[in-house]
């Protein structure tokens, strides 16, 4: 393999990484596009199975002109006609390119940085890669810069000891829905920087991960991660995403389920999804794929995703515990309970806005349905639920959180709330907001109290069961109550439609909980903030600043722990990992004393 070398001597002659005259005597090394393939894996022109060696690059900013991409890529906008639909084939490769094995032949450490192609055409499918270095279980994602003004641009990737290794670079699948296609991604050159044996202590905290009391926590949306955004085909894929989210800094990763998979579970027949083979057909029509949910159910199938996740969380060192959505049946497939029984669906009262914006209810006051809600007013509701959560339990997950902000609330205005509403206060609840209105929210924590009860009945007392919300009495929820009670062990506090600022519902969260529960806070990842604007919202995902000072706002307060949702948003990027590292490492989950030291520790579970 032919080298671009710049070096005074040769990187050969190393001996010992870390002896201090070998080290002062490696340069930089560039790989370029060309010496990143074999002969046989790359073609001068776009062509299936094979890397295409574009030498035409130069106005992308791609070093010496020159990258080798997955396919063709396309200028073409994607303009979606509503939520939910795939990602159209244009943003992908139409097929698969062979596994890329460059071997340096150096020794010791060096901060190894990659030319990558990207754009934010479609931000859920910039374009990206996978990277490994050999003896690594699994590669991890390599994206361009955020932001970059080129098409090609430099990322760091990490630094690491290059004796005796290689490094692969692969192409990540495409969404499930678009079997056998894989992602859209290019690479122009390696570039290769030494270390210094100071260079090395100085980087510690970005190549060892935090202890793990420190750690920031993870809410996965598996189903963005194997179906609209990628592939898992076998238990492997499983583990992959567990050691991604642990190599990147995740302690506890909240596994989104419903029952063992998506908003369903064939291990509870009412949980299961009803699709027929026609509703595939026309789903697959509707979205322009060869592939739809079937090929979904059929993982869950073969084996339970979250059972996977926990056992192998645990050989590596990552707590996985289940996330429920608790009321948010907000697309098909839905279960086969959701459809026997629609009398069961909460209803809202039909309204228009007003000039500032809000919604006034139409007078006189008419009922809709509110399809995505199953009302917990209903005991048979309630039931349901315990019962794929029974069977969750019984994957050996330590821990469940149920989620009330996607979407809130637990309940509506339909008859079995307003005659009970009535009879306990003596007034009619139409004219009350139904999000907002303190004694609506005491009649709903009745509800979640009884449901919480059958729960703790049904798992028992040793699974840590939590509760995000915004705040620790919102839509329901009394914090302090169930906690006291042991209903519930732990409270999230997050974002509904309220920016990413720290929340100012934290200290009373933190006071709820007091010695006998955990307070965690969390952040959603829309609404990217300023931390020197005042926490002002500006455009973007949640940026890797924002997560760092975020963590550091919470740290000291008695805080056990900072996340982030859609998590798998944070693994693609090299910046967001190292971000996701270094706050764990400057975490402090105890609270600050009088005086201004962390006192007394939050209680482990």
């Amino acid at each position: 393999m032919k080298l671009i070398l710049t070096l005074v001597f040769s990187a050969l002659l190393c001996g010992n990484s870390f002896a201090a005259p070998a080290m002062a005597q490696r340069s930089e090394i560039v790989i370029p596009a060309g010496d990143l393939a074999a002969g046989e894996q790359m073609a001068d022109a776009p062509t299936a199975g094979k890397w295409w060696l574009n030498r035409n690059a130069k106005d992308w900013g791609a070093r010496d002109g020159t990258i080798l991409m997955a396919g063709q890529p396309s200028e073409q906008l994607h303009k979606p006609d509503g939520l939910w639909q795939v990602i159209p084939m244009f943003r992908f490769v139409p097929y698969r390119v062979p596994e890329l094995v460059v071997a340096p032949k150096v020794t010791g450490w060096y901060r190894i940085h990659v030319g990558l192609y990207g754009d934010e055409i479609e931000v859920w499918s910039t374009p990206h890669l996978l990277g490994k270095l050999s003896g690594e279980p699994f590669p991890e994602y390599l994206q361009a810069p955020r932001g970059a003004t080129s098409r090609v641009a430099e990322a760091y990737w990490k630094a690491a000891d290059l004796t005796g290794k290689s490094i692969h670079i692969l192409q990540p699948y495409a969404p499930m829905a678009h079997k056998g296609a894989g992602w859209m991604g290019g690479i122009s050159h390696i570039r290769l920087v030494p270390m210094s044996e100071q260079d090395v202590a100085a980087a510690k905290h970005e190549i060892e991960l935090p202890p793990m009391e420190q750690r920031l926590f993870a809410m996965l949306d598996v189903v963005d991660e194997i179906f609209w955004n990628g592939t898992a085909e076998t238990e492997q894929d499983i583990h992959a995403m567990i050691w991604r989210h642990q190599q990147a800094g995740f302690g506890r990763i909240y596994w989104r389920c419903f029952g063992t998979c998506l908003d369903n579970s064939p291990a509870v027949p009412a949980a299961a999804p009803r699709w027929s083979d026609q509703d595939e057909v026309e789903w697959k029509k509707k979205n322009h794929c060869v592939a739809g949910w079937n090929e979904y159910f059929g993982l869950a199938r073969r084996f339970d995703p979250l059972k996977v996740a926990v056992k192998y969380g645990r050989t590596i060192g990552a707590d996985v515990h289940a996330m429920v959505r608790l009321t948010n049946f907000n697309r098909p497939p839905y279960a086969n309970f959701w459809h026997d029984h629609p009398e069961f669906r909460a209803q809202m009262l039909v309204s228009k806005r007003d000039q500032t914006g809000r919604r006034i209810p139409v007078q006189p006051y008419r009922r809709t349905p509110y399809s995505r809600v199953l009302s917990f007013a209903y005991p048979e509701v309630r039931t349901f639920y315990v019962s794929f959560l029974k069977q969750i339990a019984s994957t050996g997950t330590k821990g469940i959180l149920l989620d009330m902000l996607r979407h809130p609330p637990i309940a509506g205005y339909e008859p079995i709330v307003a005659e009970a509403f009535k009879t306990k206060y003596g007034k009619d609840m139409e004219p009350l907001d139904v999000y907002h209105d303190p004694q609506i929210q005491e009649l709903f924590s009745e509800y979640l109290r009884a449901f919480l009860v059958e729960l703790r009945q049904a798992v028992g007392n040793d699974i840590e069961i939590a509760v995000r919300c915004r705040g620790p009495e919102a839509f329901g929820l009394r914090g302090k109550e169930f906690i006291e009670a042991g209903l519930i062990n732990t409270i999230v506090d997050a974002h509904w439609y309220s920016g990413n600022g720290p929340r100012p519902t934290m200290d009373a969260t933190v006071a709820a909980v007091g010695t006998k529960g955990k307070a965690m806070a969390g952040a959603d990842h829309f609404d990217d903030v300023d931390p020197a604007k005042n926490w002002a919202r500006r455009k973007g995902f949640l940026s890797p600043e924002a997560v760092e000072a975020l963590a550091k706002a919470y740290s000291g307060r008695g805080v056990t722990s900072f996340g982030v949702y859609e998590s798998t948003l944070h693994t693609w990027s090299p910046d967001a990992r190292r971000a996701i590292r270094a706050a764990g490492w400057n975490y402090n989950p105890q609270k600050a004393t009088p005086g201004g030291k962390a006192g007394q520790p939050v209680p482990k579970s």
